[in-house]
């Protein structure tokens, strides 16, 4: 987990939220107390925080597990920003903001009952690589009318990469969950208390998608094995207090993961049945093309139809089978986390 990252040989997520207009101070959280980033903070004016050598924080499990992005996050909390700050902002190390974010954001917190505001997730090296583009593209429809939908619903999503939070909300919940998808269990923590989140559709920071098969294929795993565990195992006993529209939409968030998992391996062993047999099932004729045709037809407009409401659209419209590519090659990876879920496995 490194505390910065170098664009093009220049260092610039420090340097951007230093830039951040609204008057604040800059943390770097340094899991391995470099010199060379503790330089970096003396220069550009920034504070620096590192919990290596403090054993109370780097426990094997639970809170301040060790080597953890919640650990980290943990351990700068309970030393100093419960105590010290009303509102924190927490962008991975990867995301650069935009001068404005914070002016952007802090104001729905003068709605007492807000514990969280999220912006939109976007890429800055999404032409790197085919991999790259293809994961960017993935993200559109999520991060436009999915999380408005989402919002409009009651249940605002809160990505881990960049978001806002109001401490006194985030140390009512016990600070970071110690789970990979500490995002989403946290905003559950947060409904499940009666607080509200808030979803403001703009791009106001970007980041690095994967972009090479290997990363993109072991971070899906990774996403889809957390997303899915905290679903079935931990969900149940964090929605008893959330609206019926709140539980269903929270529920059906986390199966998008399985549809296309479940639907292809379902349609190879179709087409090995009918191989294999010679026969084929009715609906598998020439009379089902003009009516299969009508139908995806009428997907891909409503498919153009949600592109309007892109946050970048001169940049995102289009057809997108970069994107249908990466699903059909990554289906296996989700089906095993399927298989880790079920299995206990972390």
């Amino acid at each position: 987990y490194q505390p910065i990252l170098r664009f093009d040989g220049q260092i610039e997520s420090v340097e951007a939220l230093m830039a951040l207009d609204y008057p604040h101070d800059t943390w770097v959280l340094d899991e391995g107390d470099s010199e060379d980033v503790r330089a970096l903070c003396r220069r550009l004016g920034a504070h620096h925080f590192s919990r290596k050598g403090r054993p109370q924080y780097q426990t094997e499990r639970g809170p301040f597990q060790a080597r953890s992005k919640h650990g980290n996050y943990n351990a700068w909390l309970e030393e100093t920003g419960f105590g010290r700050y009303d509102i924190v902002t927490g962008f991975d190390p990867d995301h650069v903001p935009d001068s404005d974010y914070l002016s952007q954001v802090l104001g729905y917190f003068e709605d007492p009952a807000v514990a969280y505001v999220q912006v939109a997730q976007a890429y800055c090296n999404q032409h790197a690589s085919f991999v790259a583009r293809g994961a960017a593209e993935e993200t559109y429809d999520y991060y436009s009318s999915m999380a408005m939908i989402a919002y409009g619903g009651g249940y605002a999503i809160l990505i881990g990469a960049h978001n806002t939070q109001r401490v006194s909300a985030l140390k009512q919940v016990g600070g970071y969950p110690a789970h990979d998808a500490e995002d989403l269990l946290l905003a559950l923590r947060y409904r499940n208390l009666g607080w509200r989140g808030v979803y403001v559709p703009k791009i106001l920071a970007r980041g690095l998608t994967p972009a090479d098969w290997q990363t993109y294929l072991q971070q899906q795993r990774r996403w889809a094995r957390s997303v899915l565990d905290v679903r079935w195992r931990v969900y149940p006993g964090l929605s008893a207090n959330l609206s019926l529209r709140a539980r269903m939409g929270s529920f059906l968030e986390g199966l998008n993961y399985l549809r296309i998992s479940f639907i292809i391996p379902t349609g190879l062993a179709l087409l090995a049945f009918m191989l294999a047999s010679g026969t084929a099932p009715s609906v598998v004729s020439f009379a089902t093309l003009p009516r299969f045709a009508v139908l995806m037809g009428a997907m891909q407009l409503c498919t153009l139809y949600r592109q309007r409401f892109y946050l970048d659209w001169r940049r995102e419209w289009g057809g997108h089978w970069r994107a249908g590519v990466l699903r059909l090659a990554k289906w296996p990876y989700v089906l095993l986390a399927l298989w880790d879920v079920m299995a206990g496995r972390q």
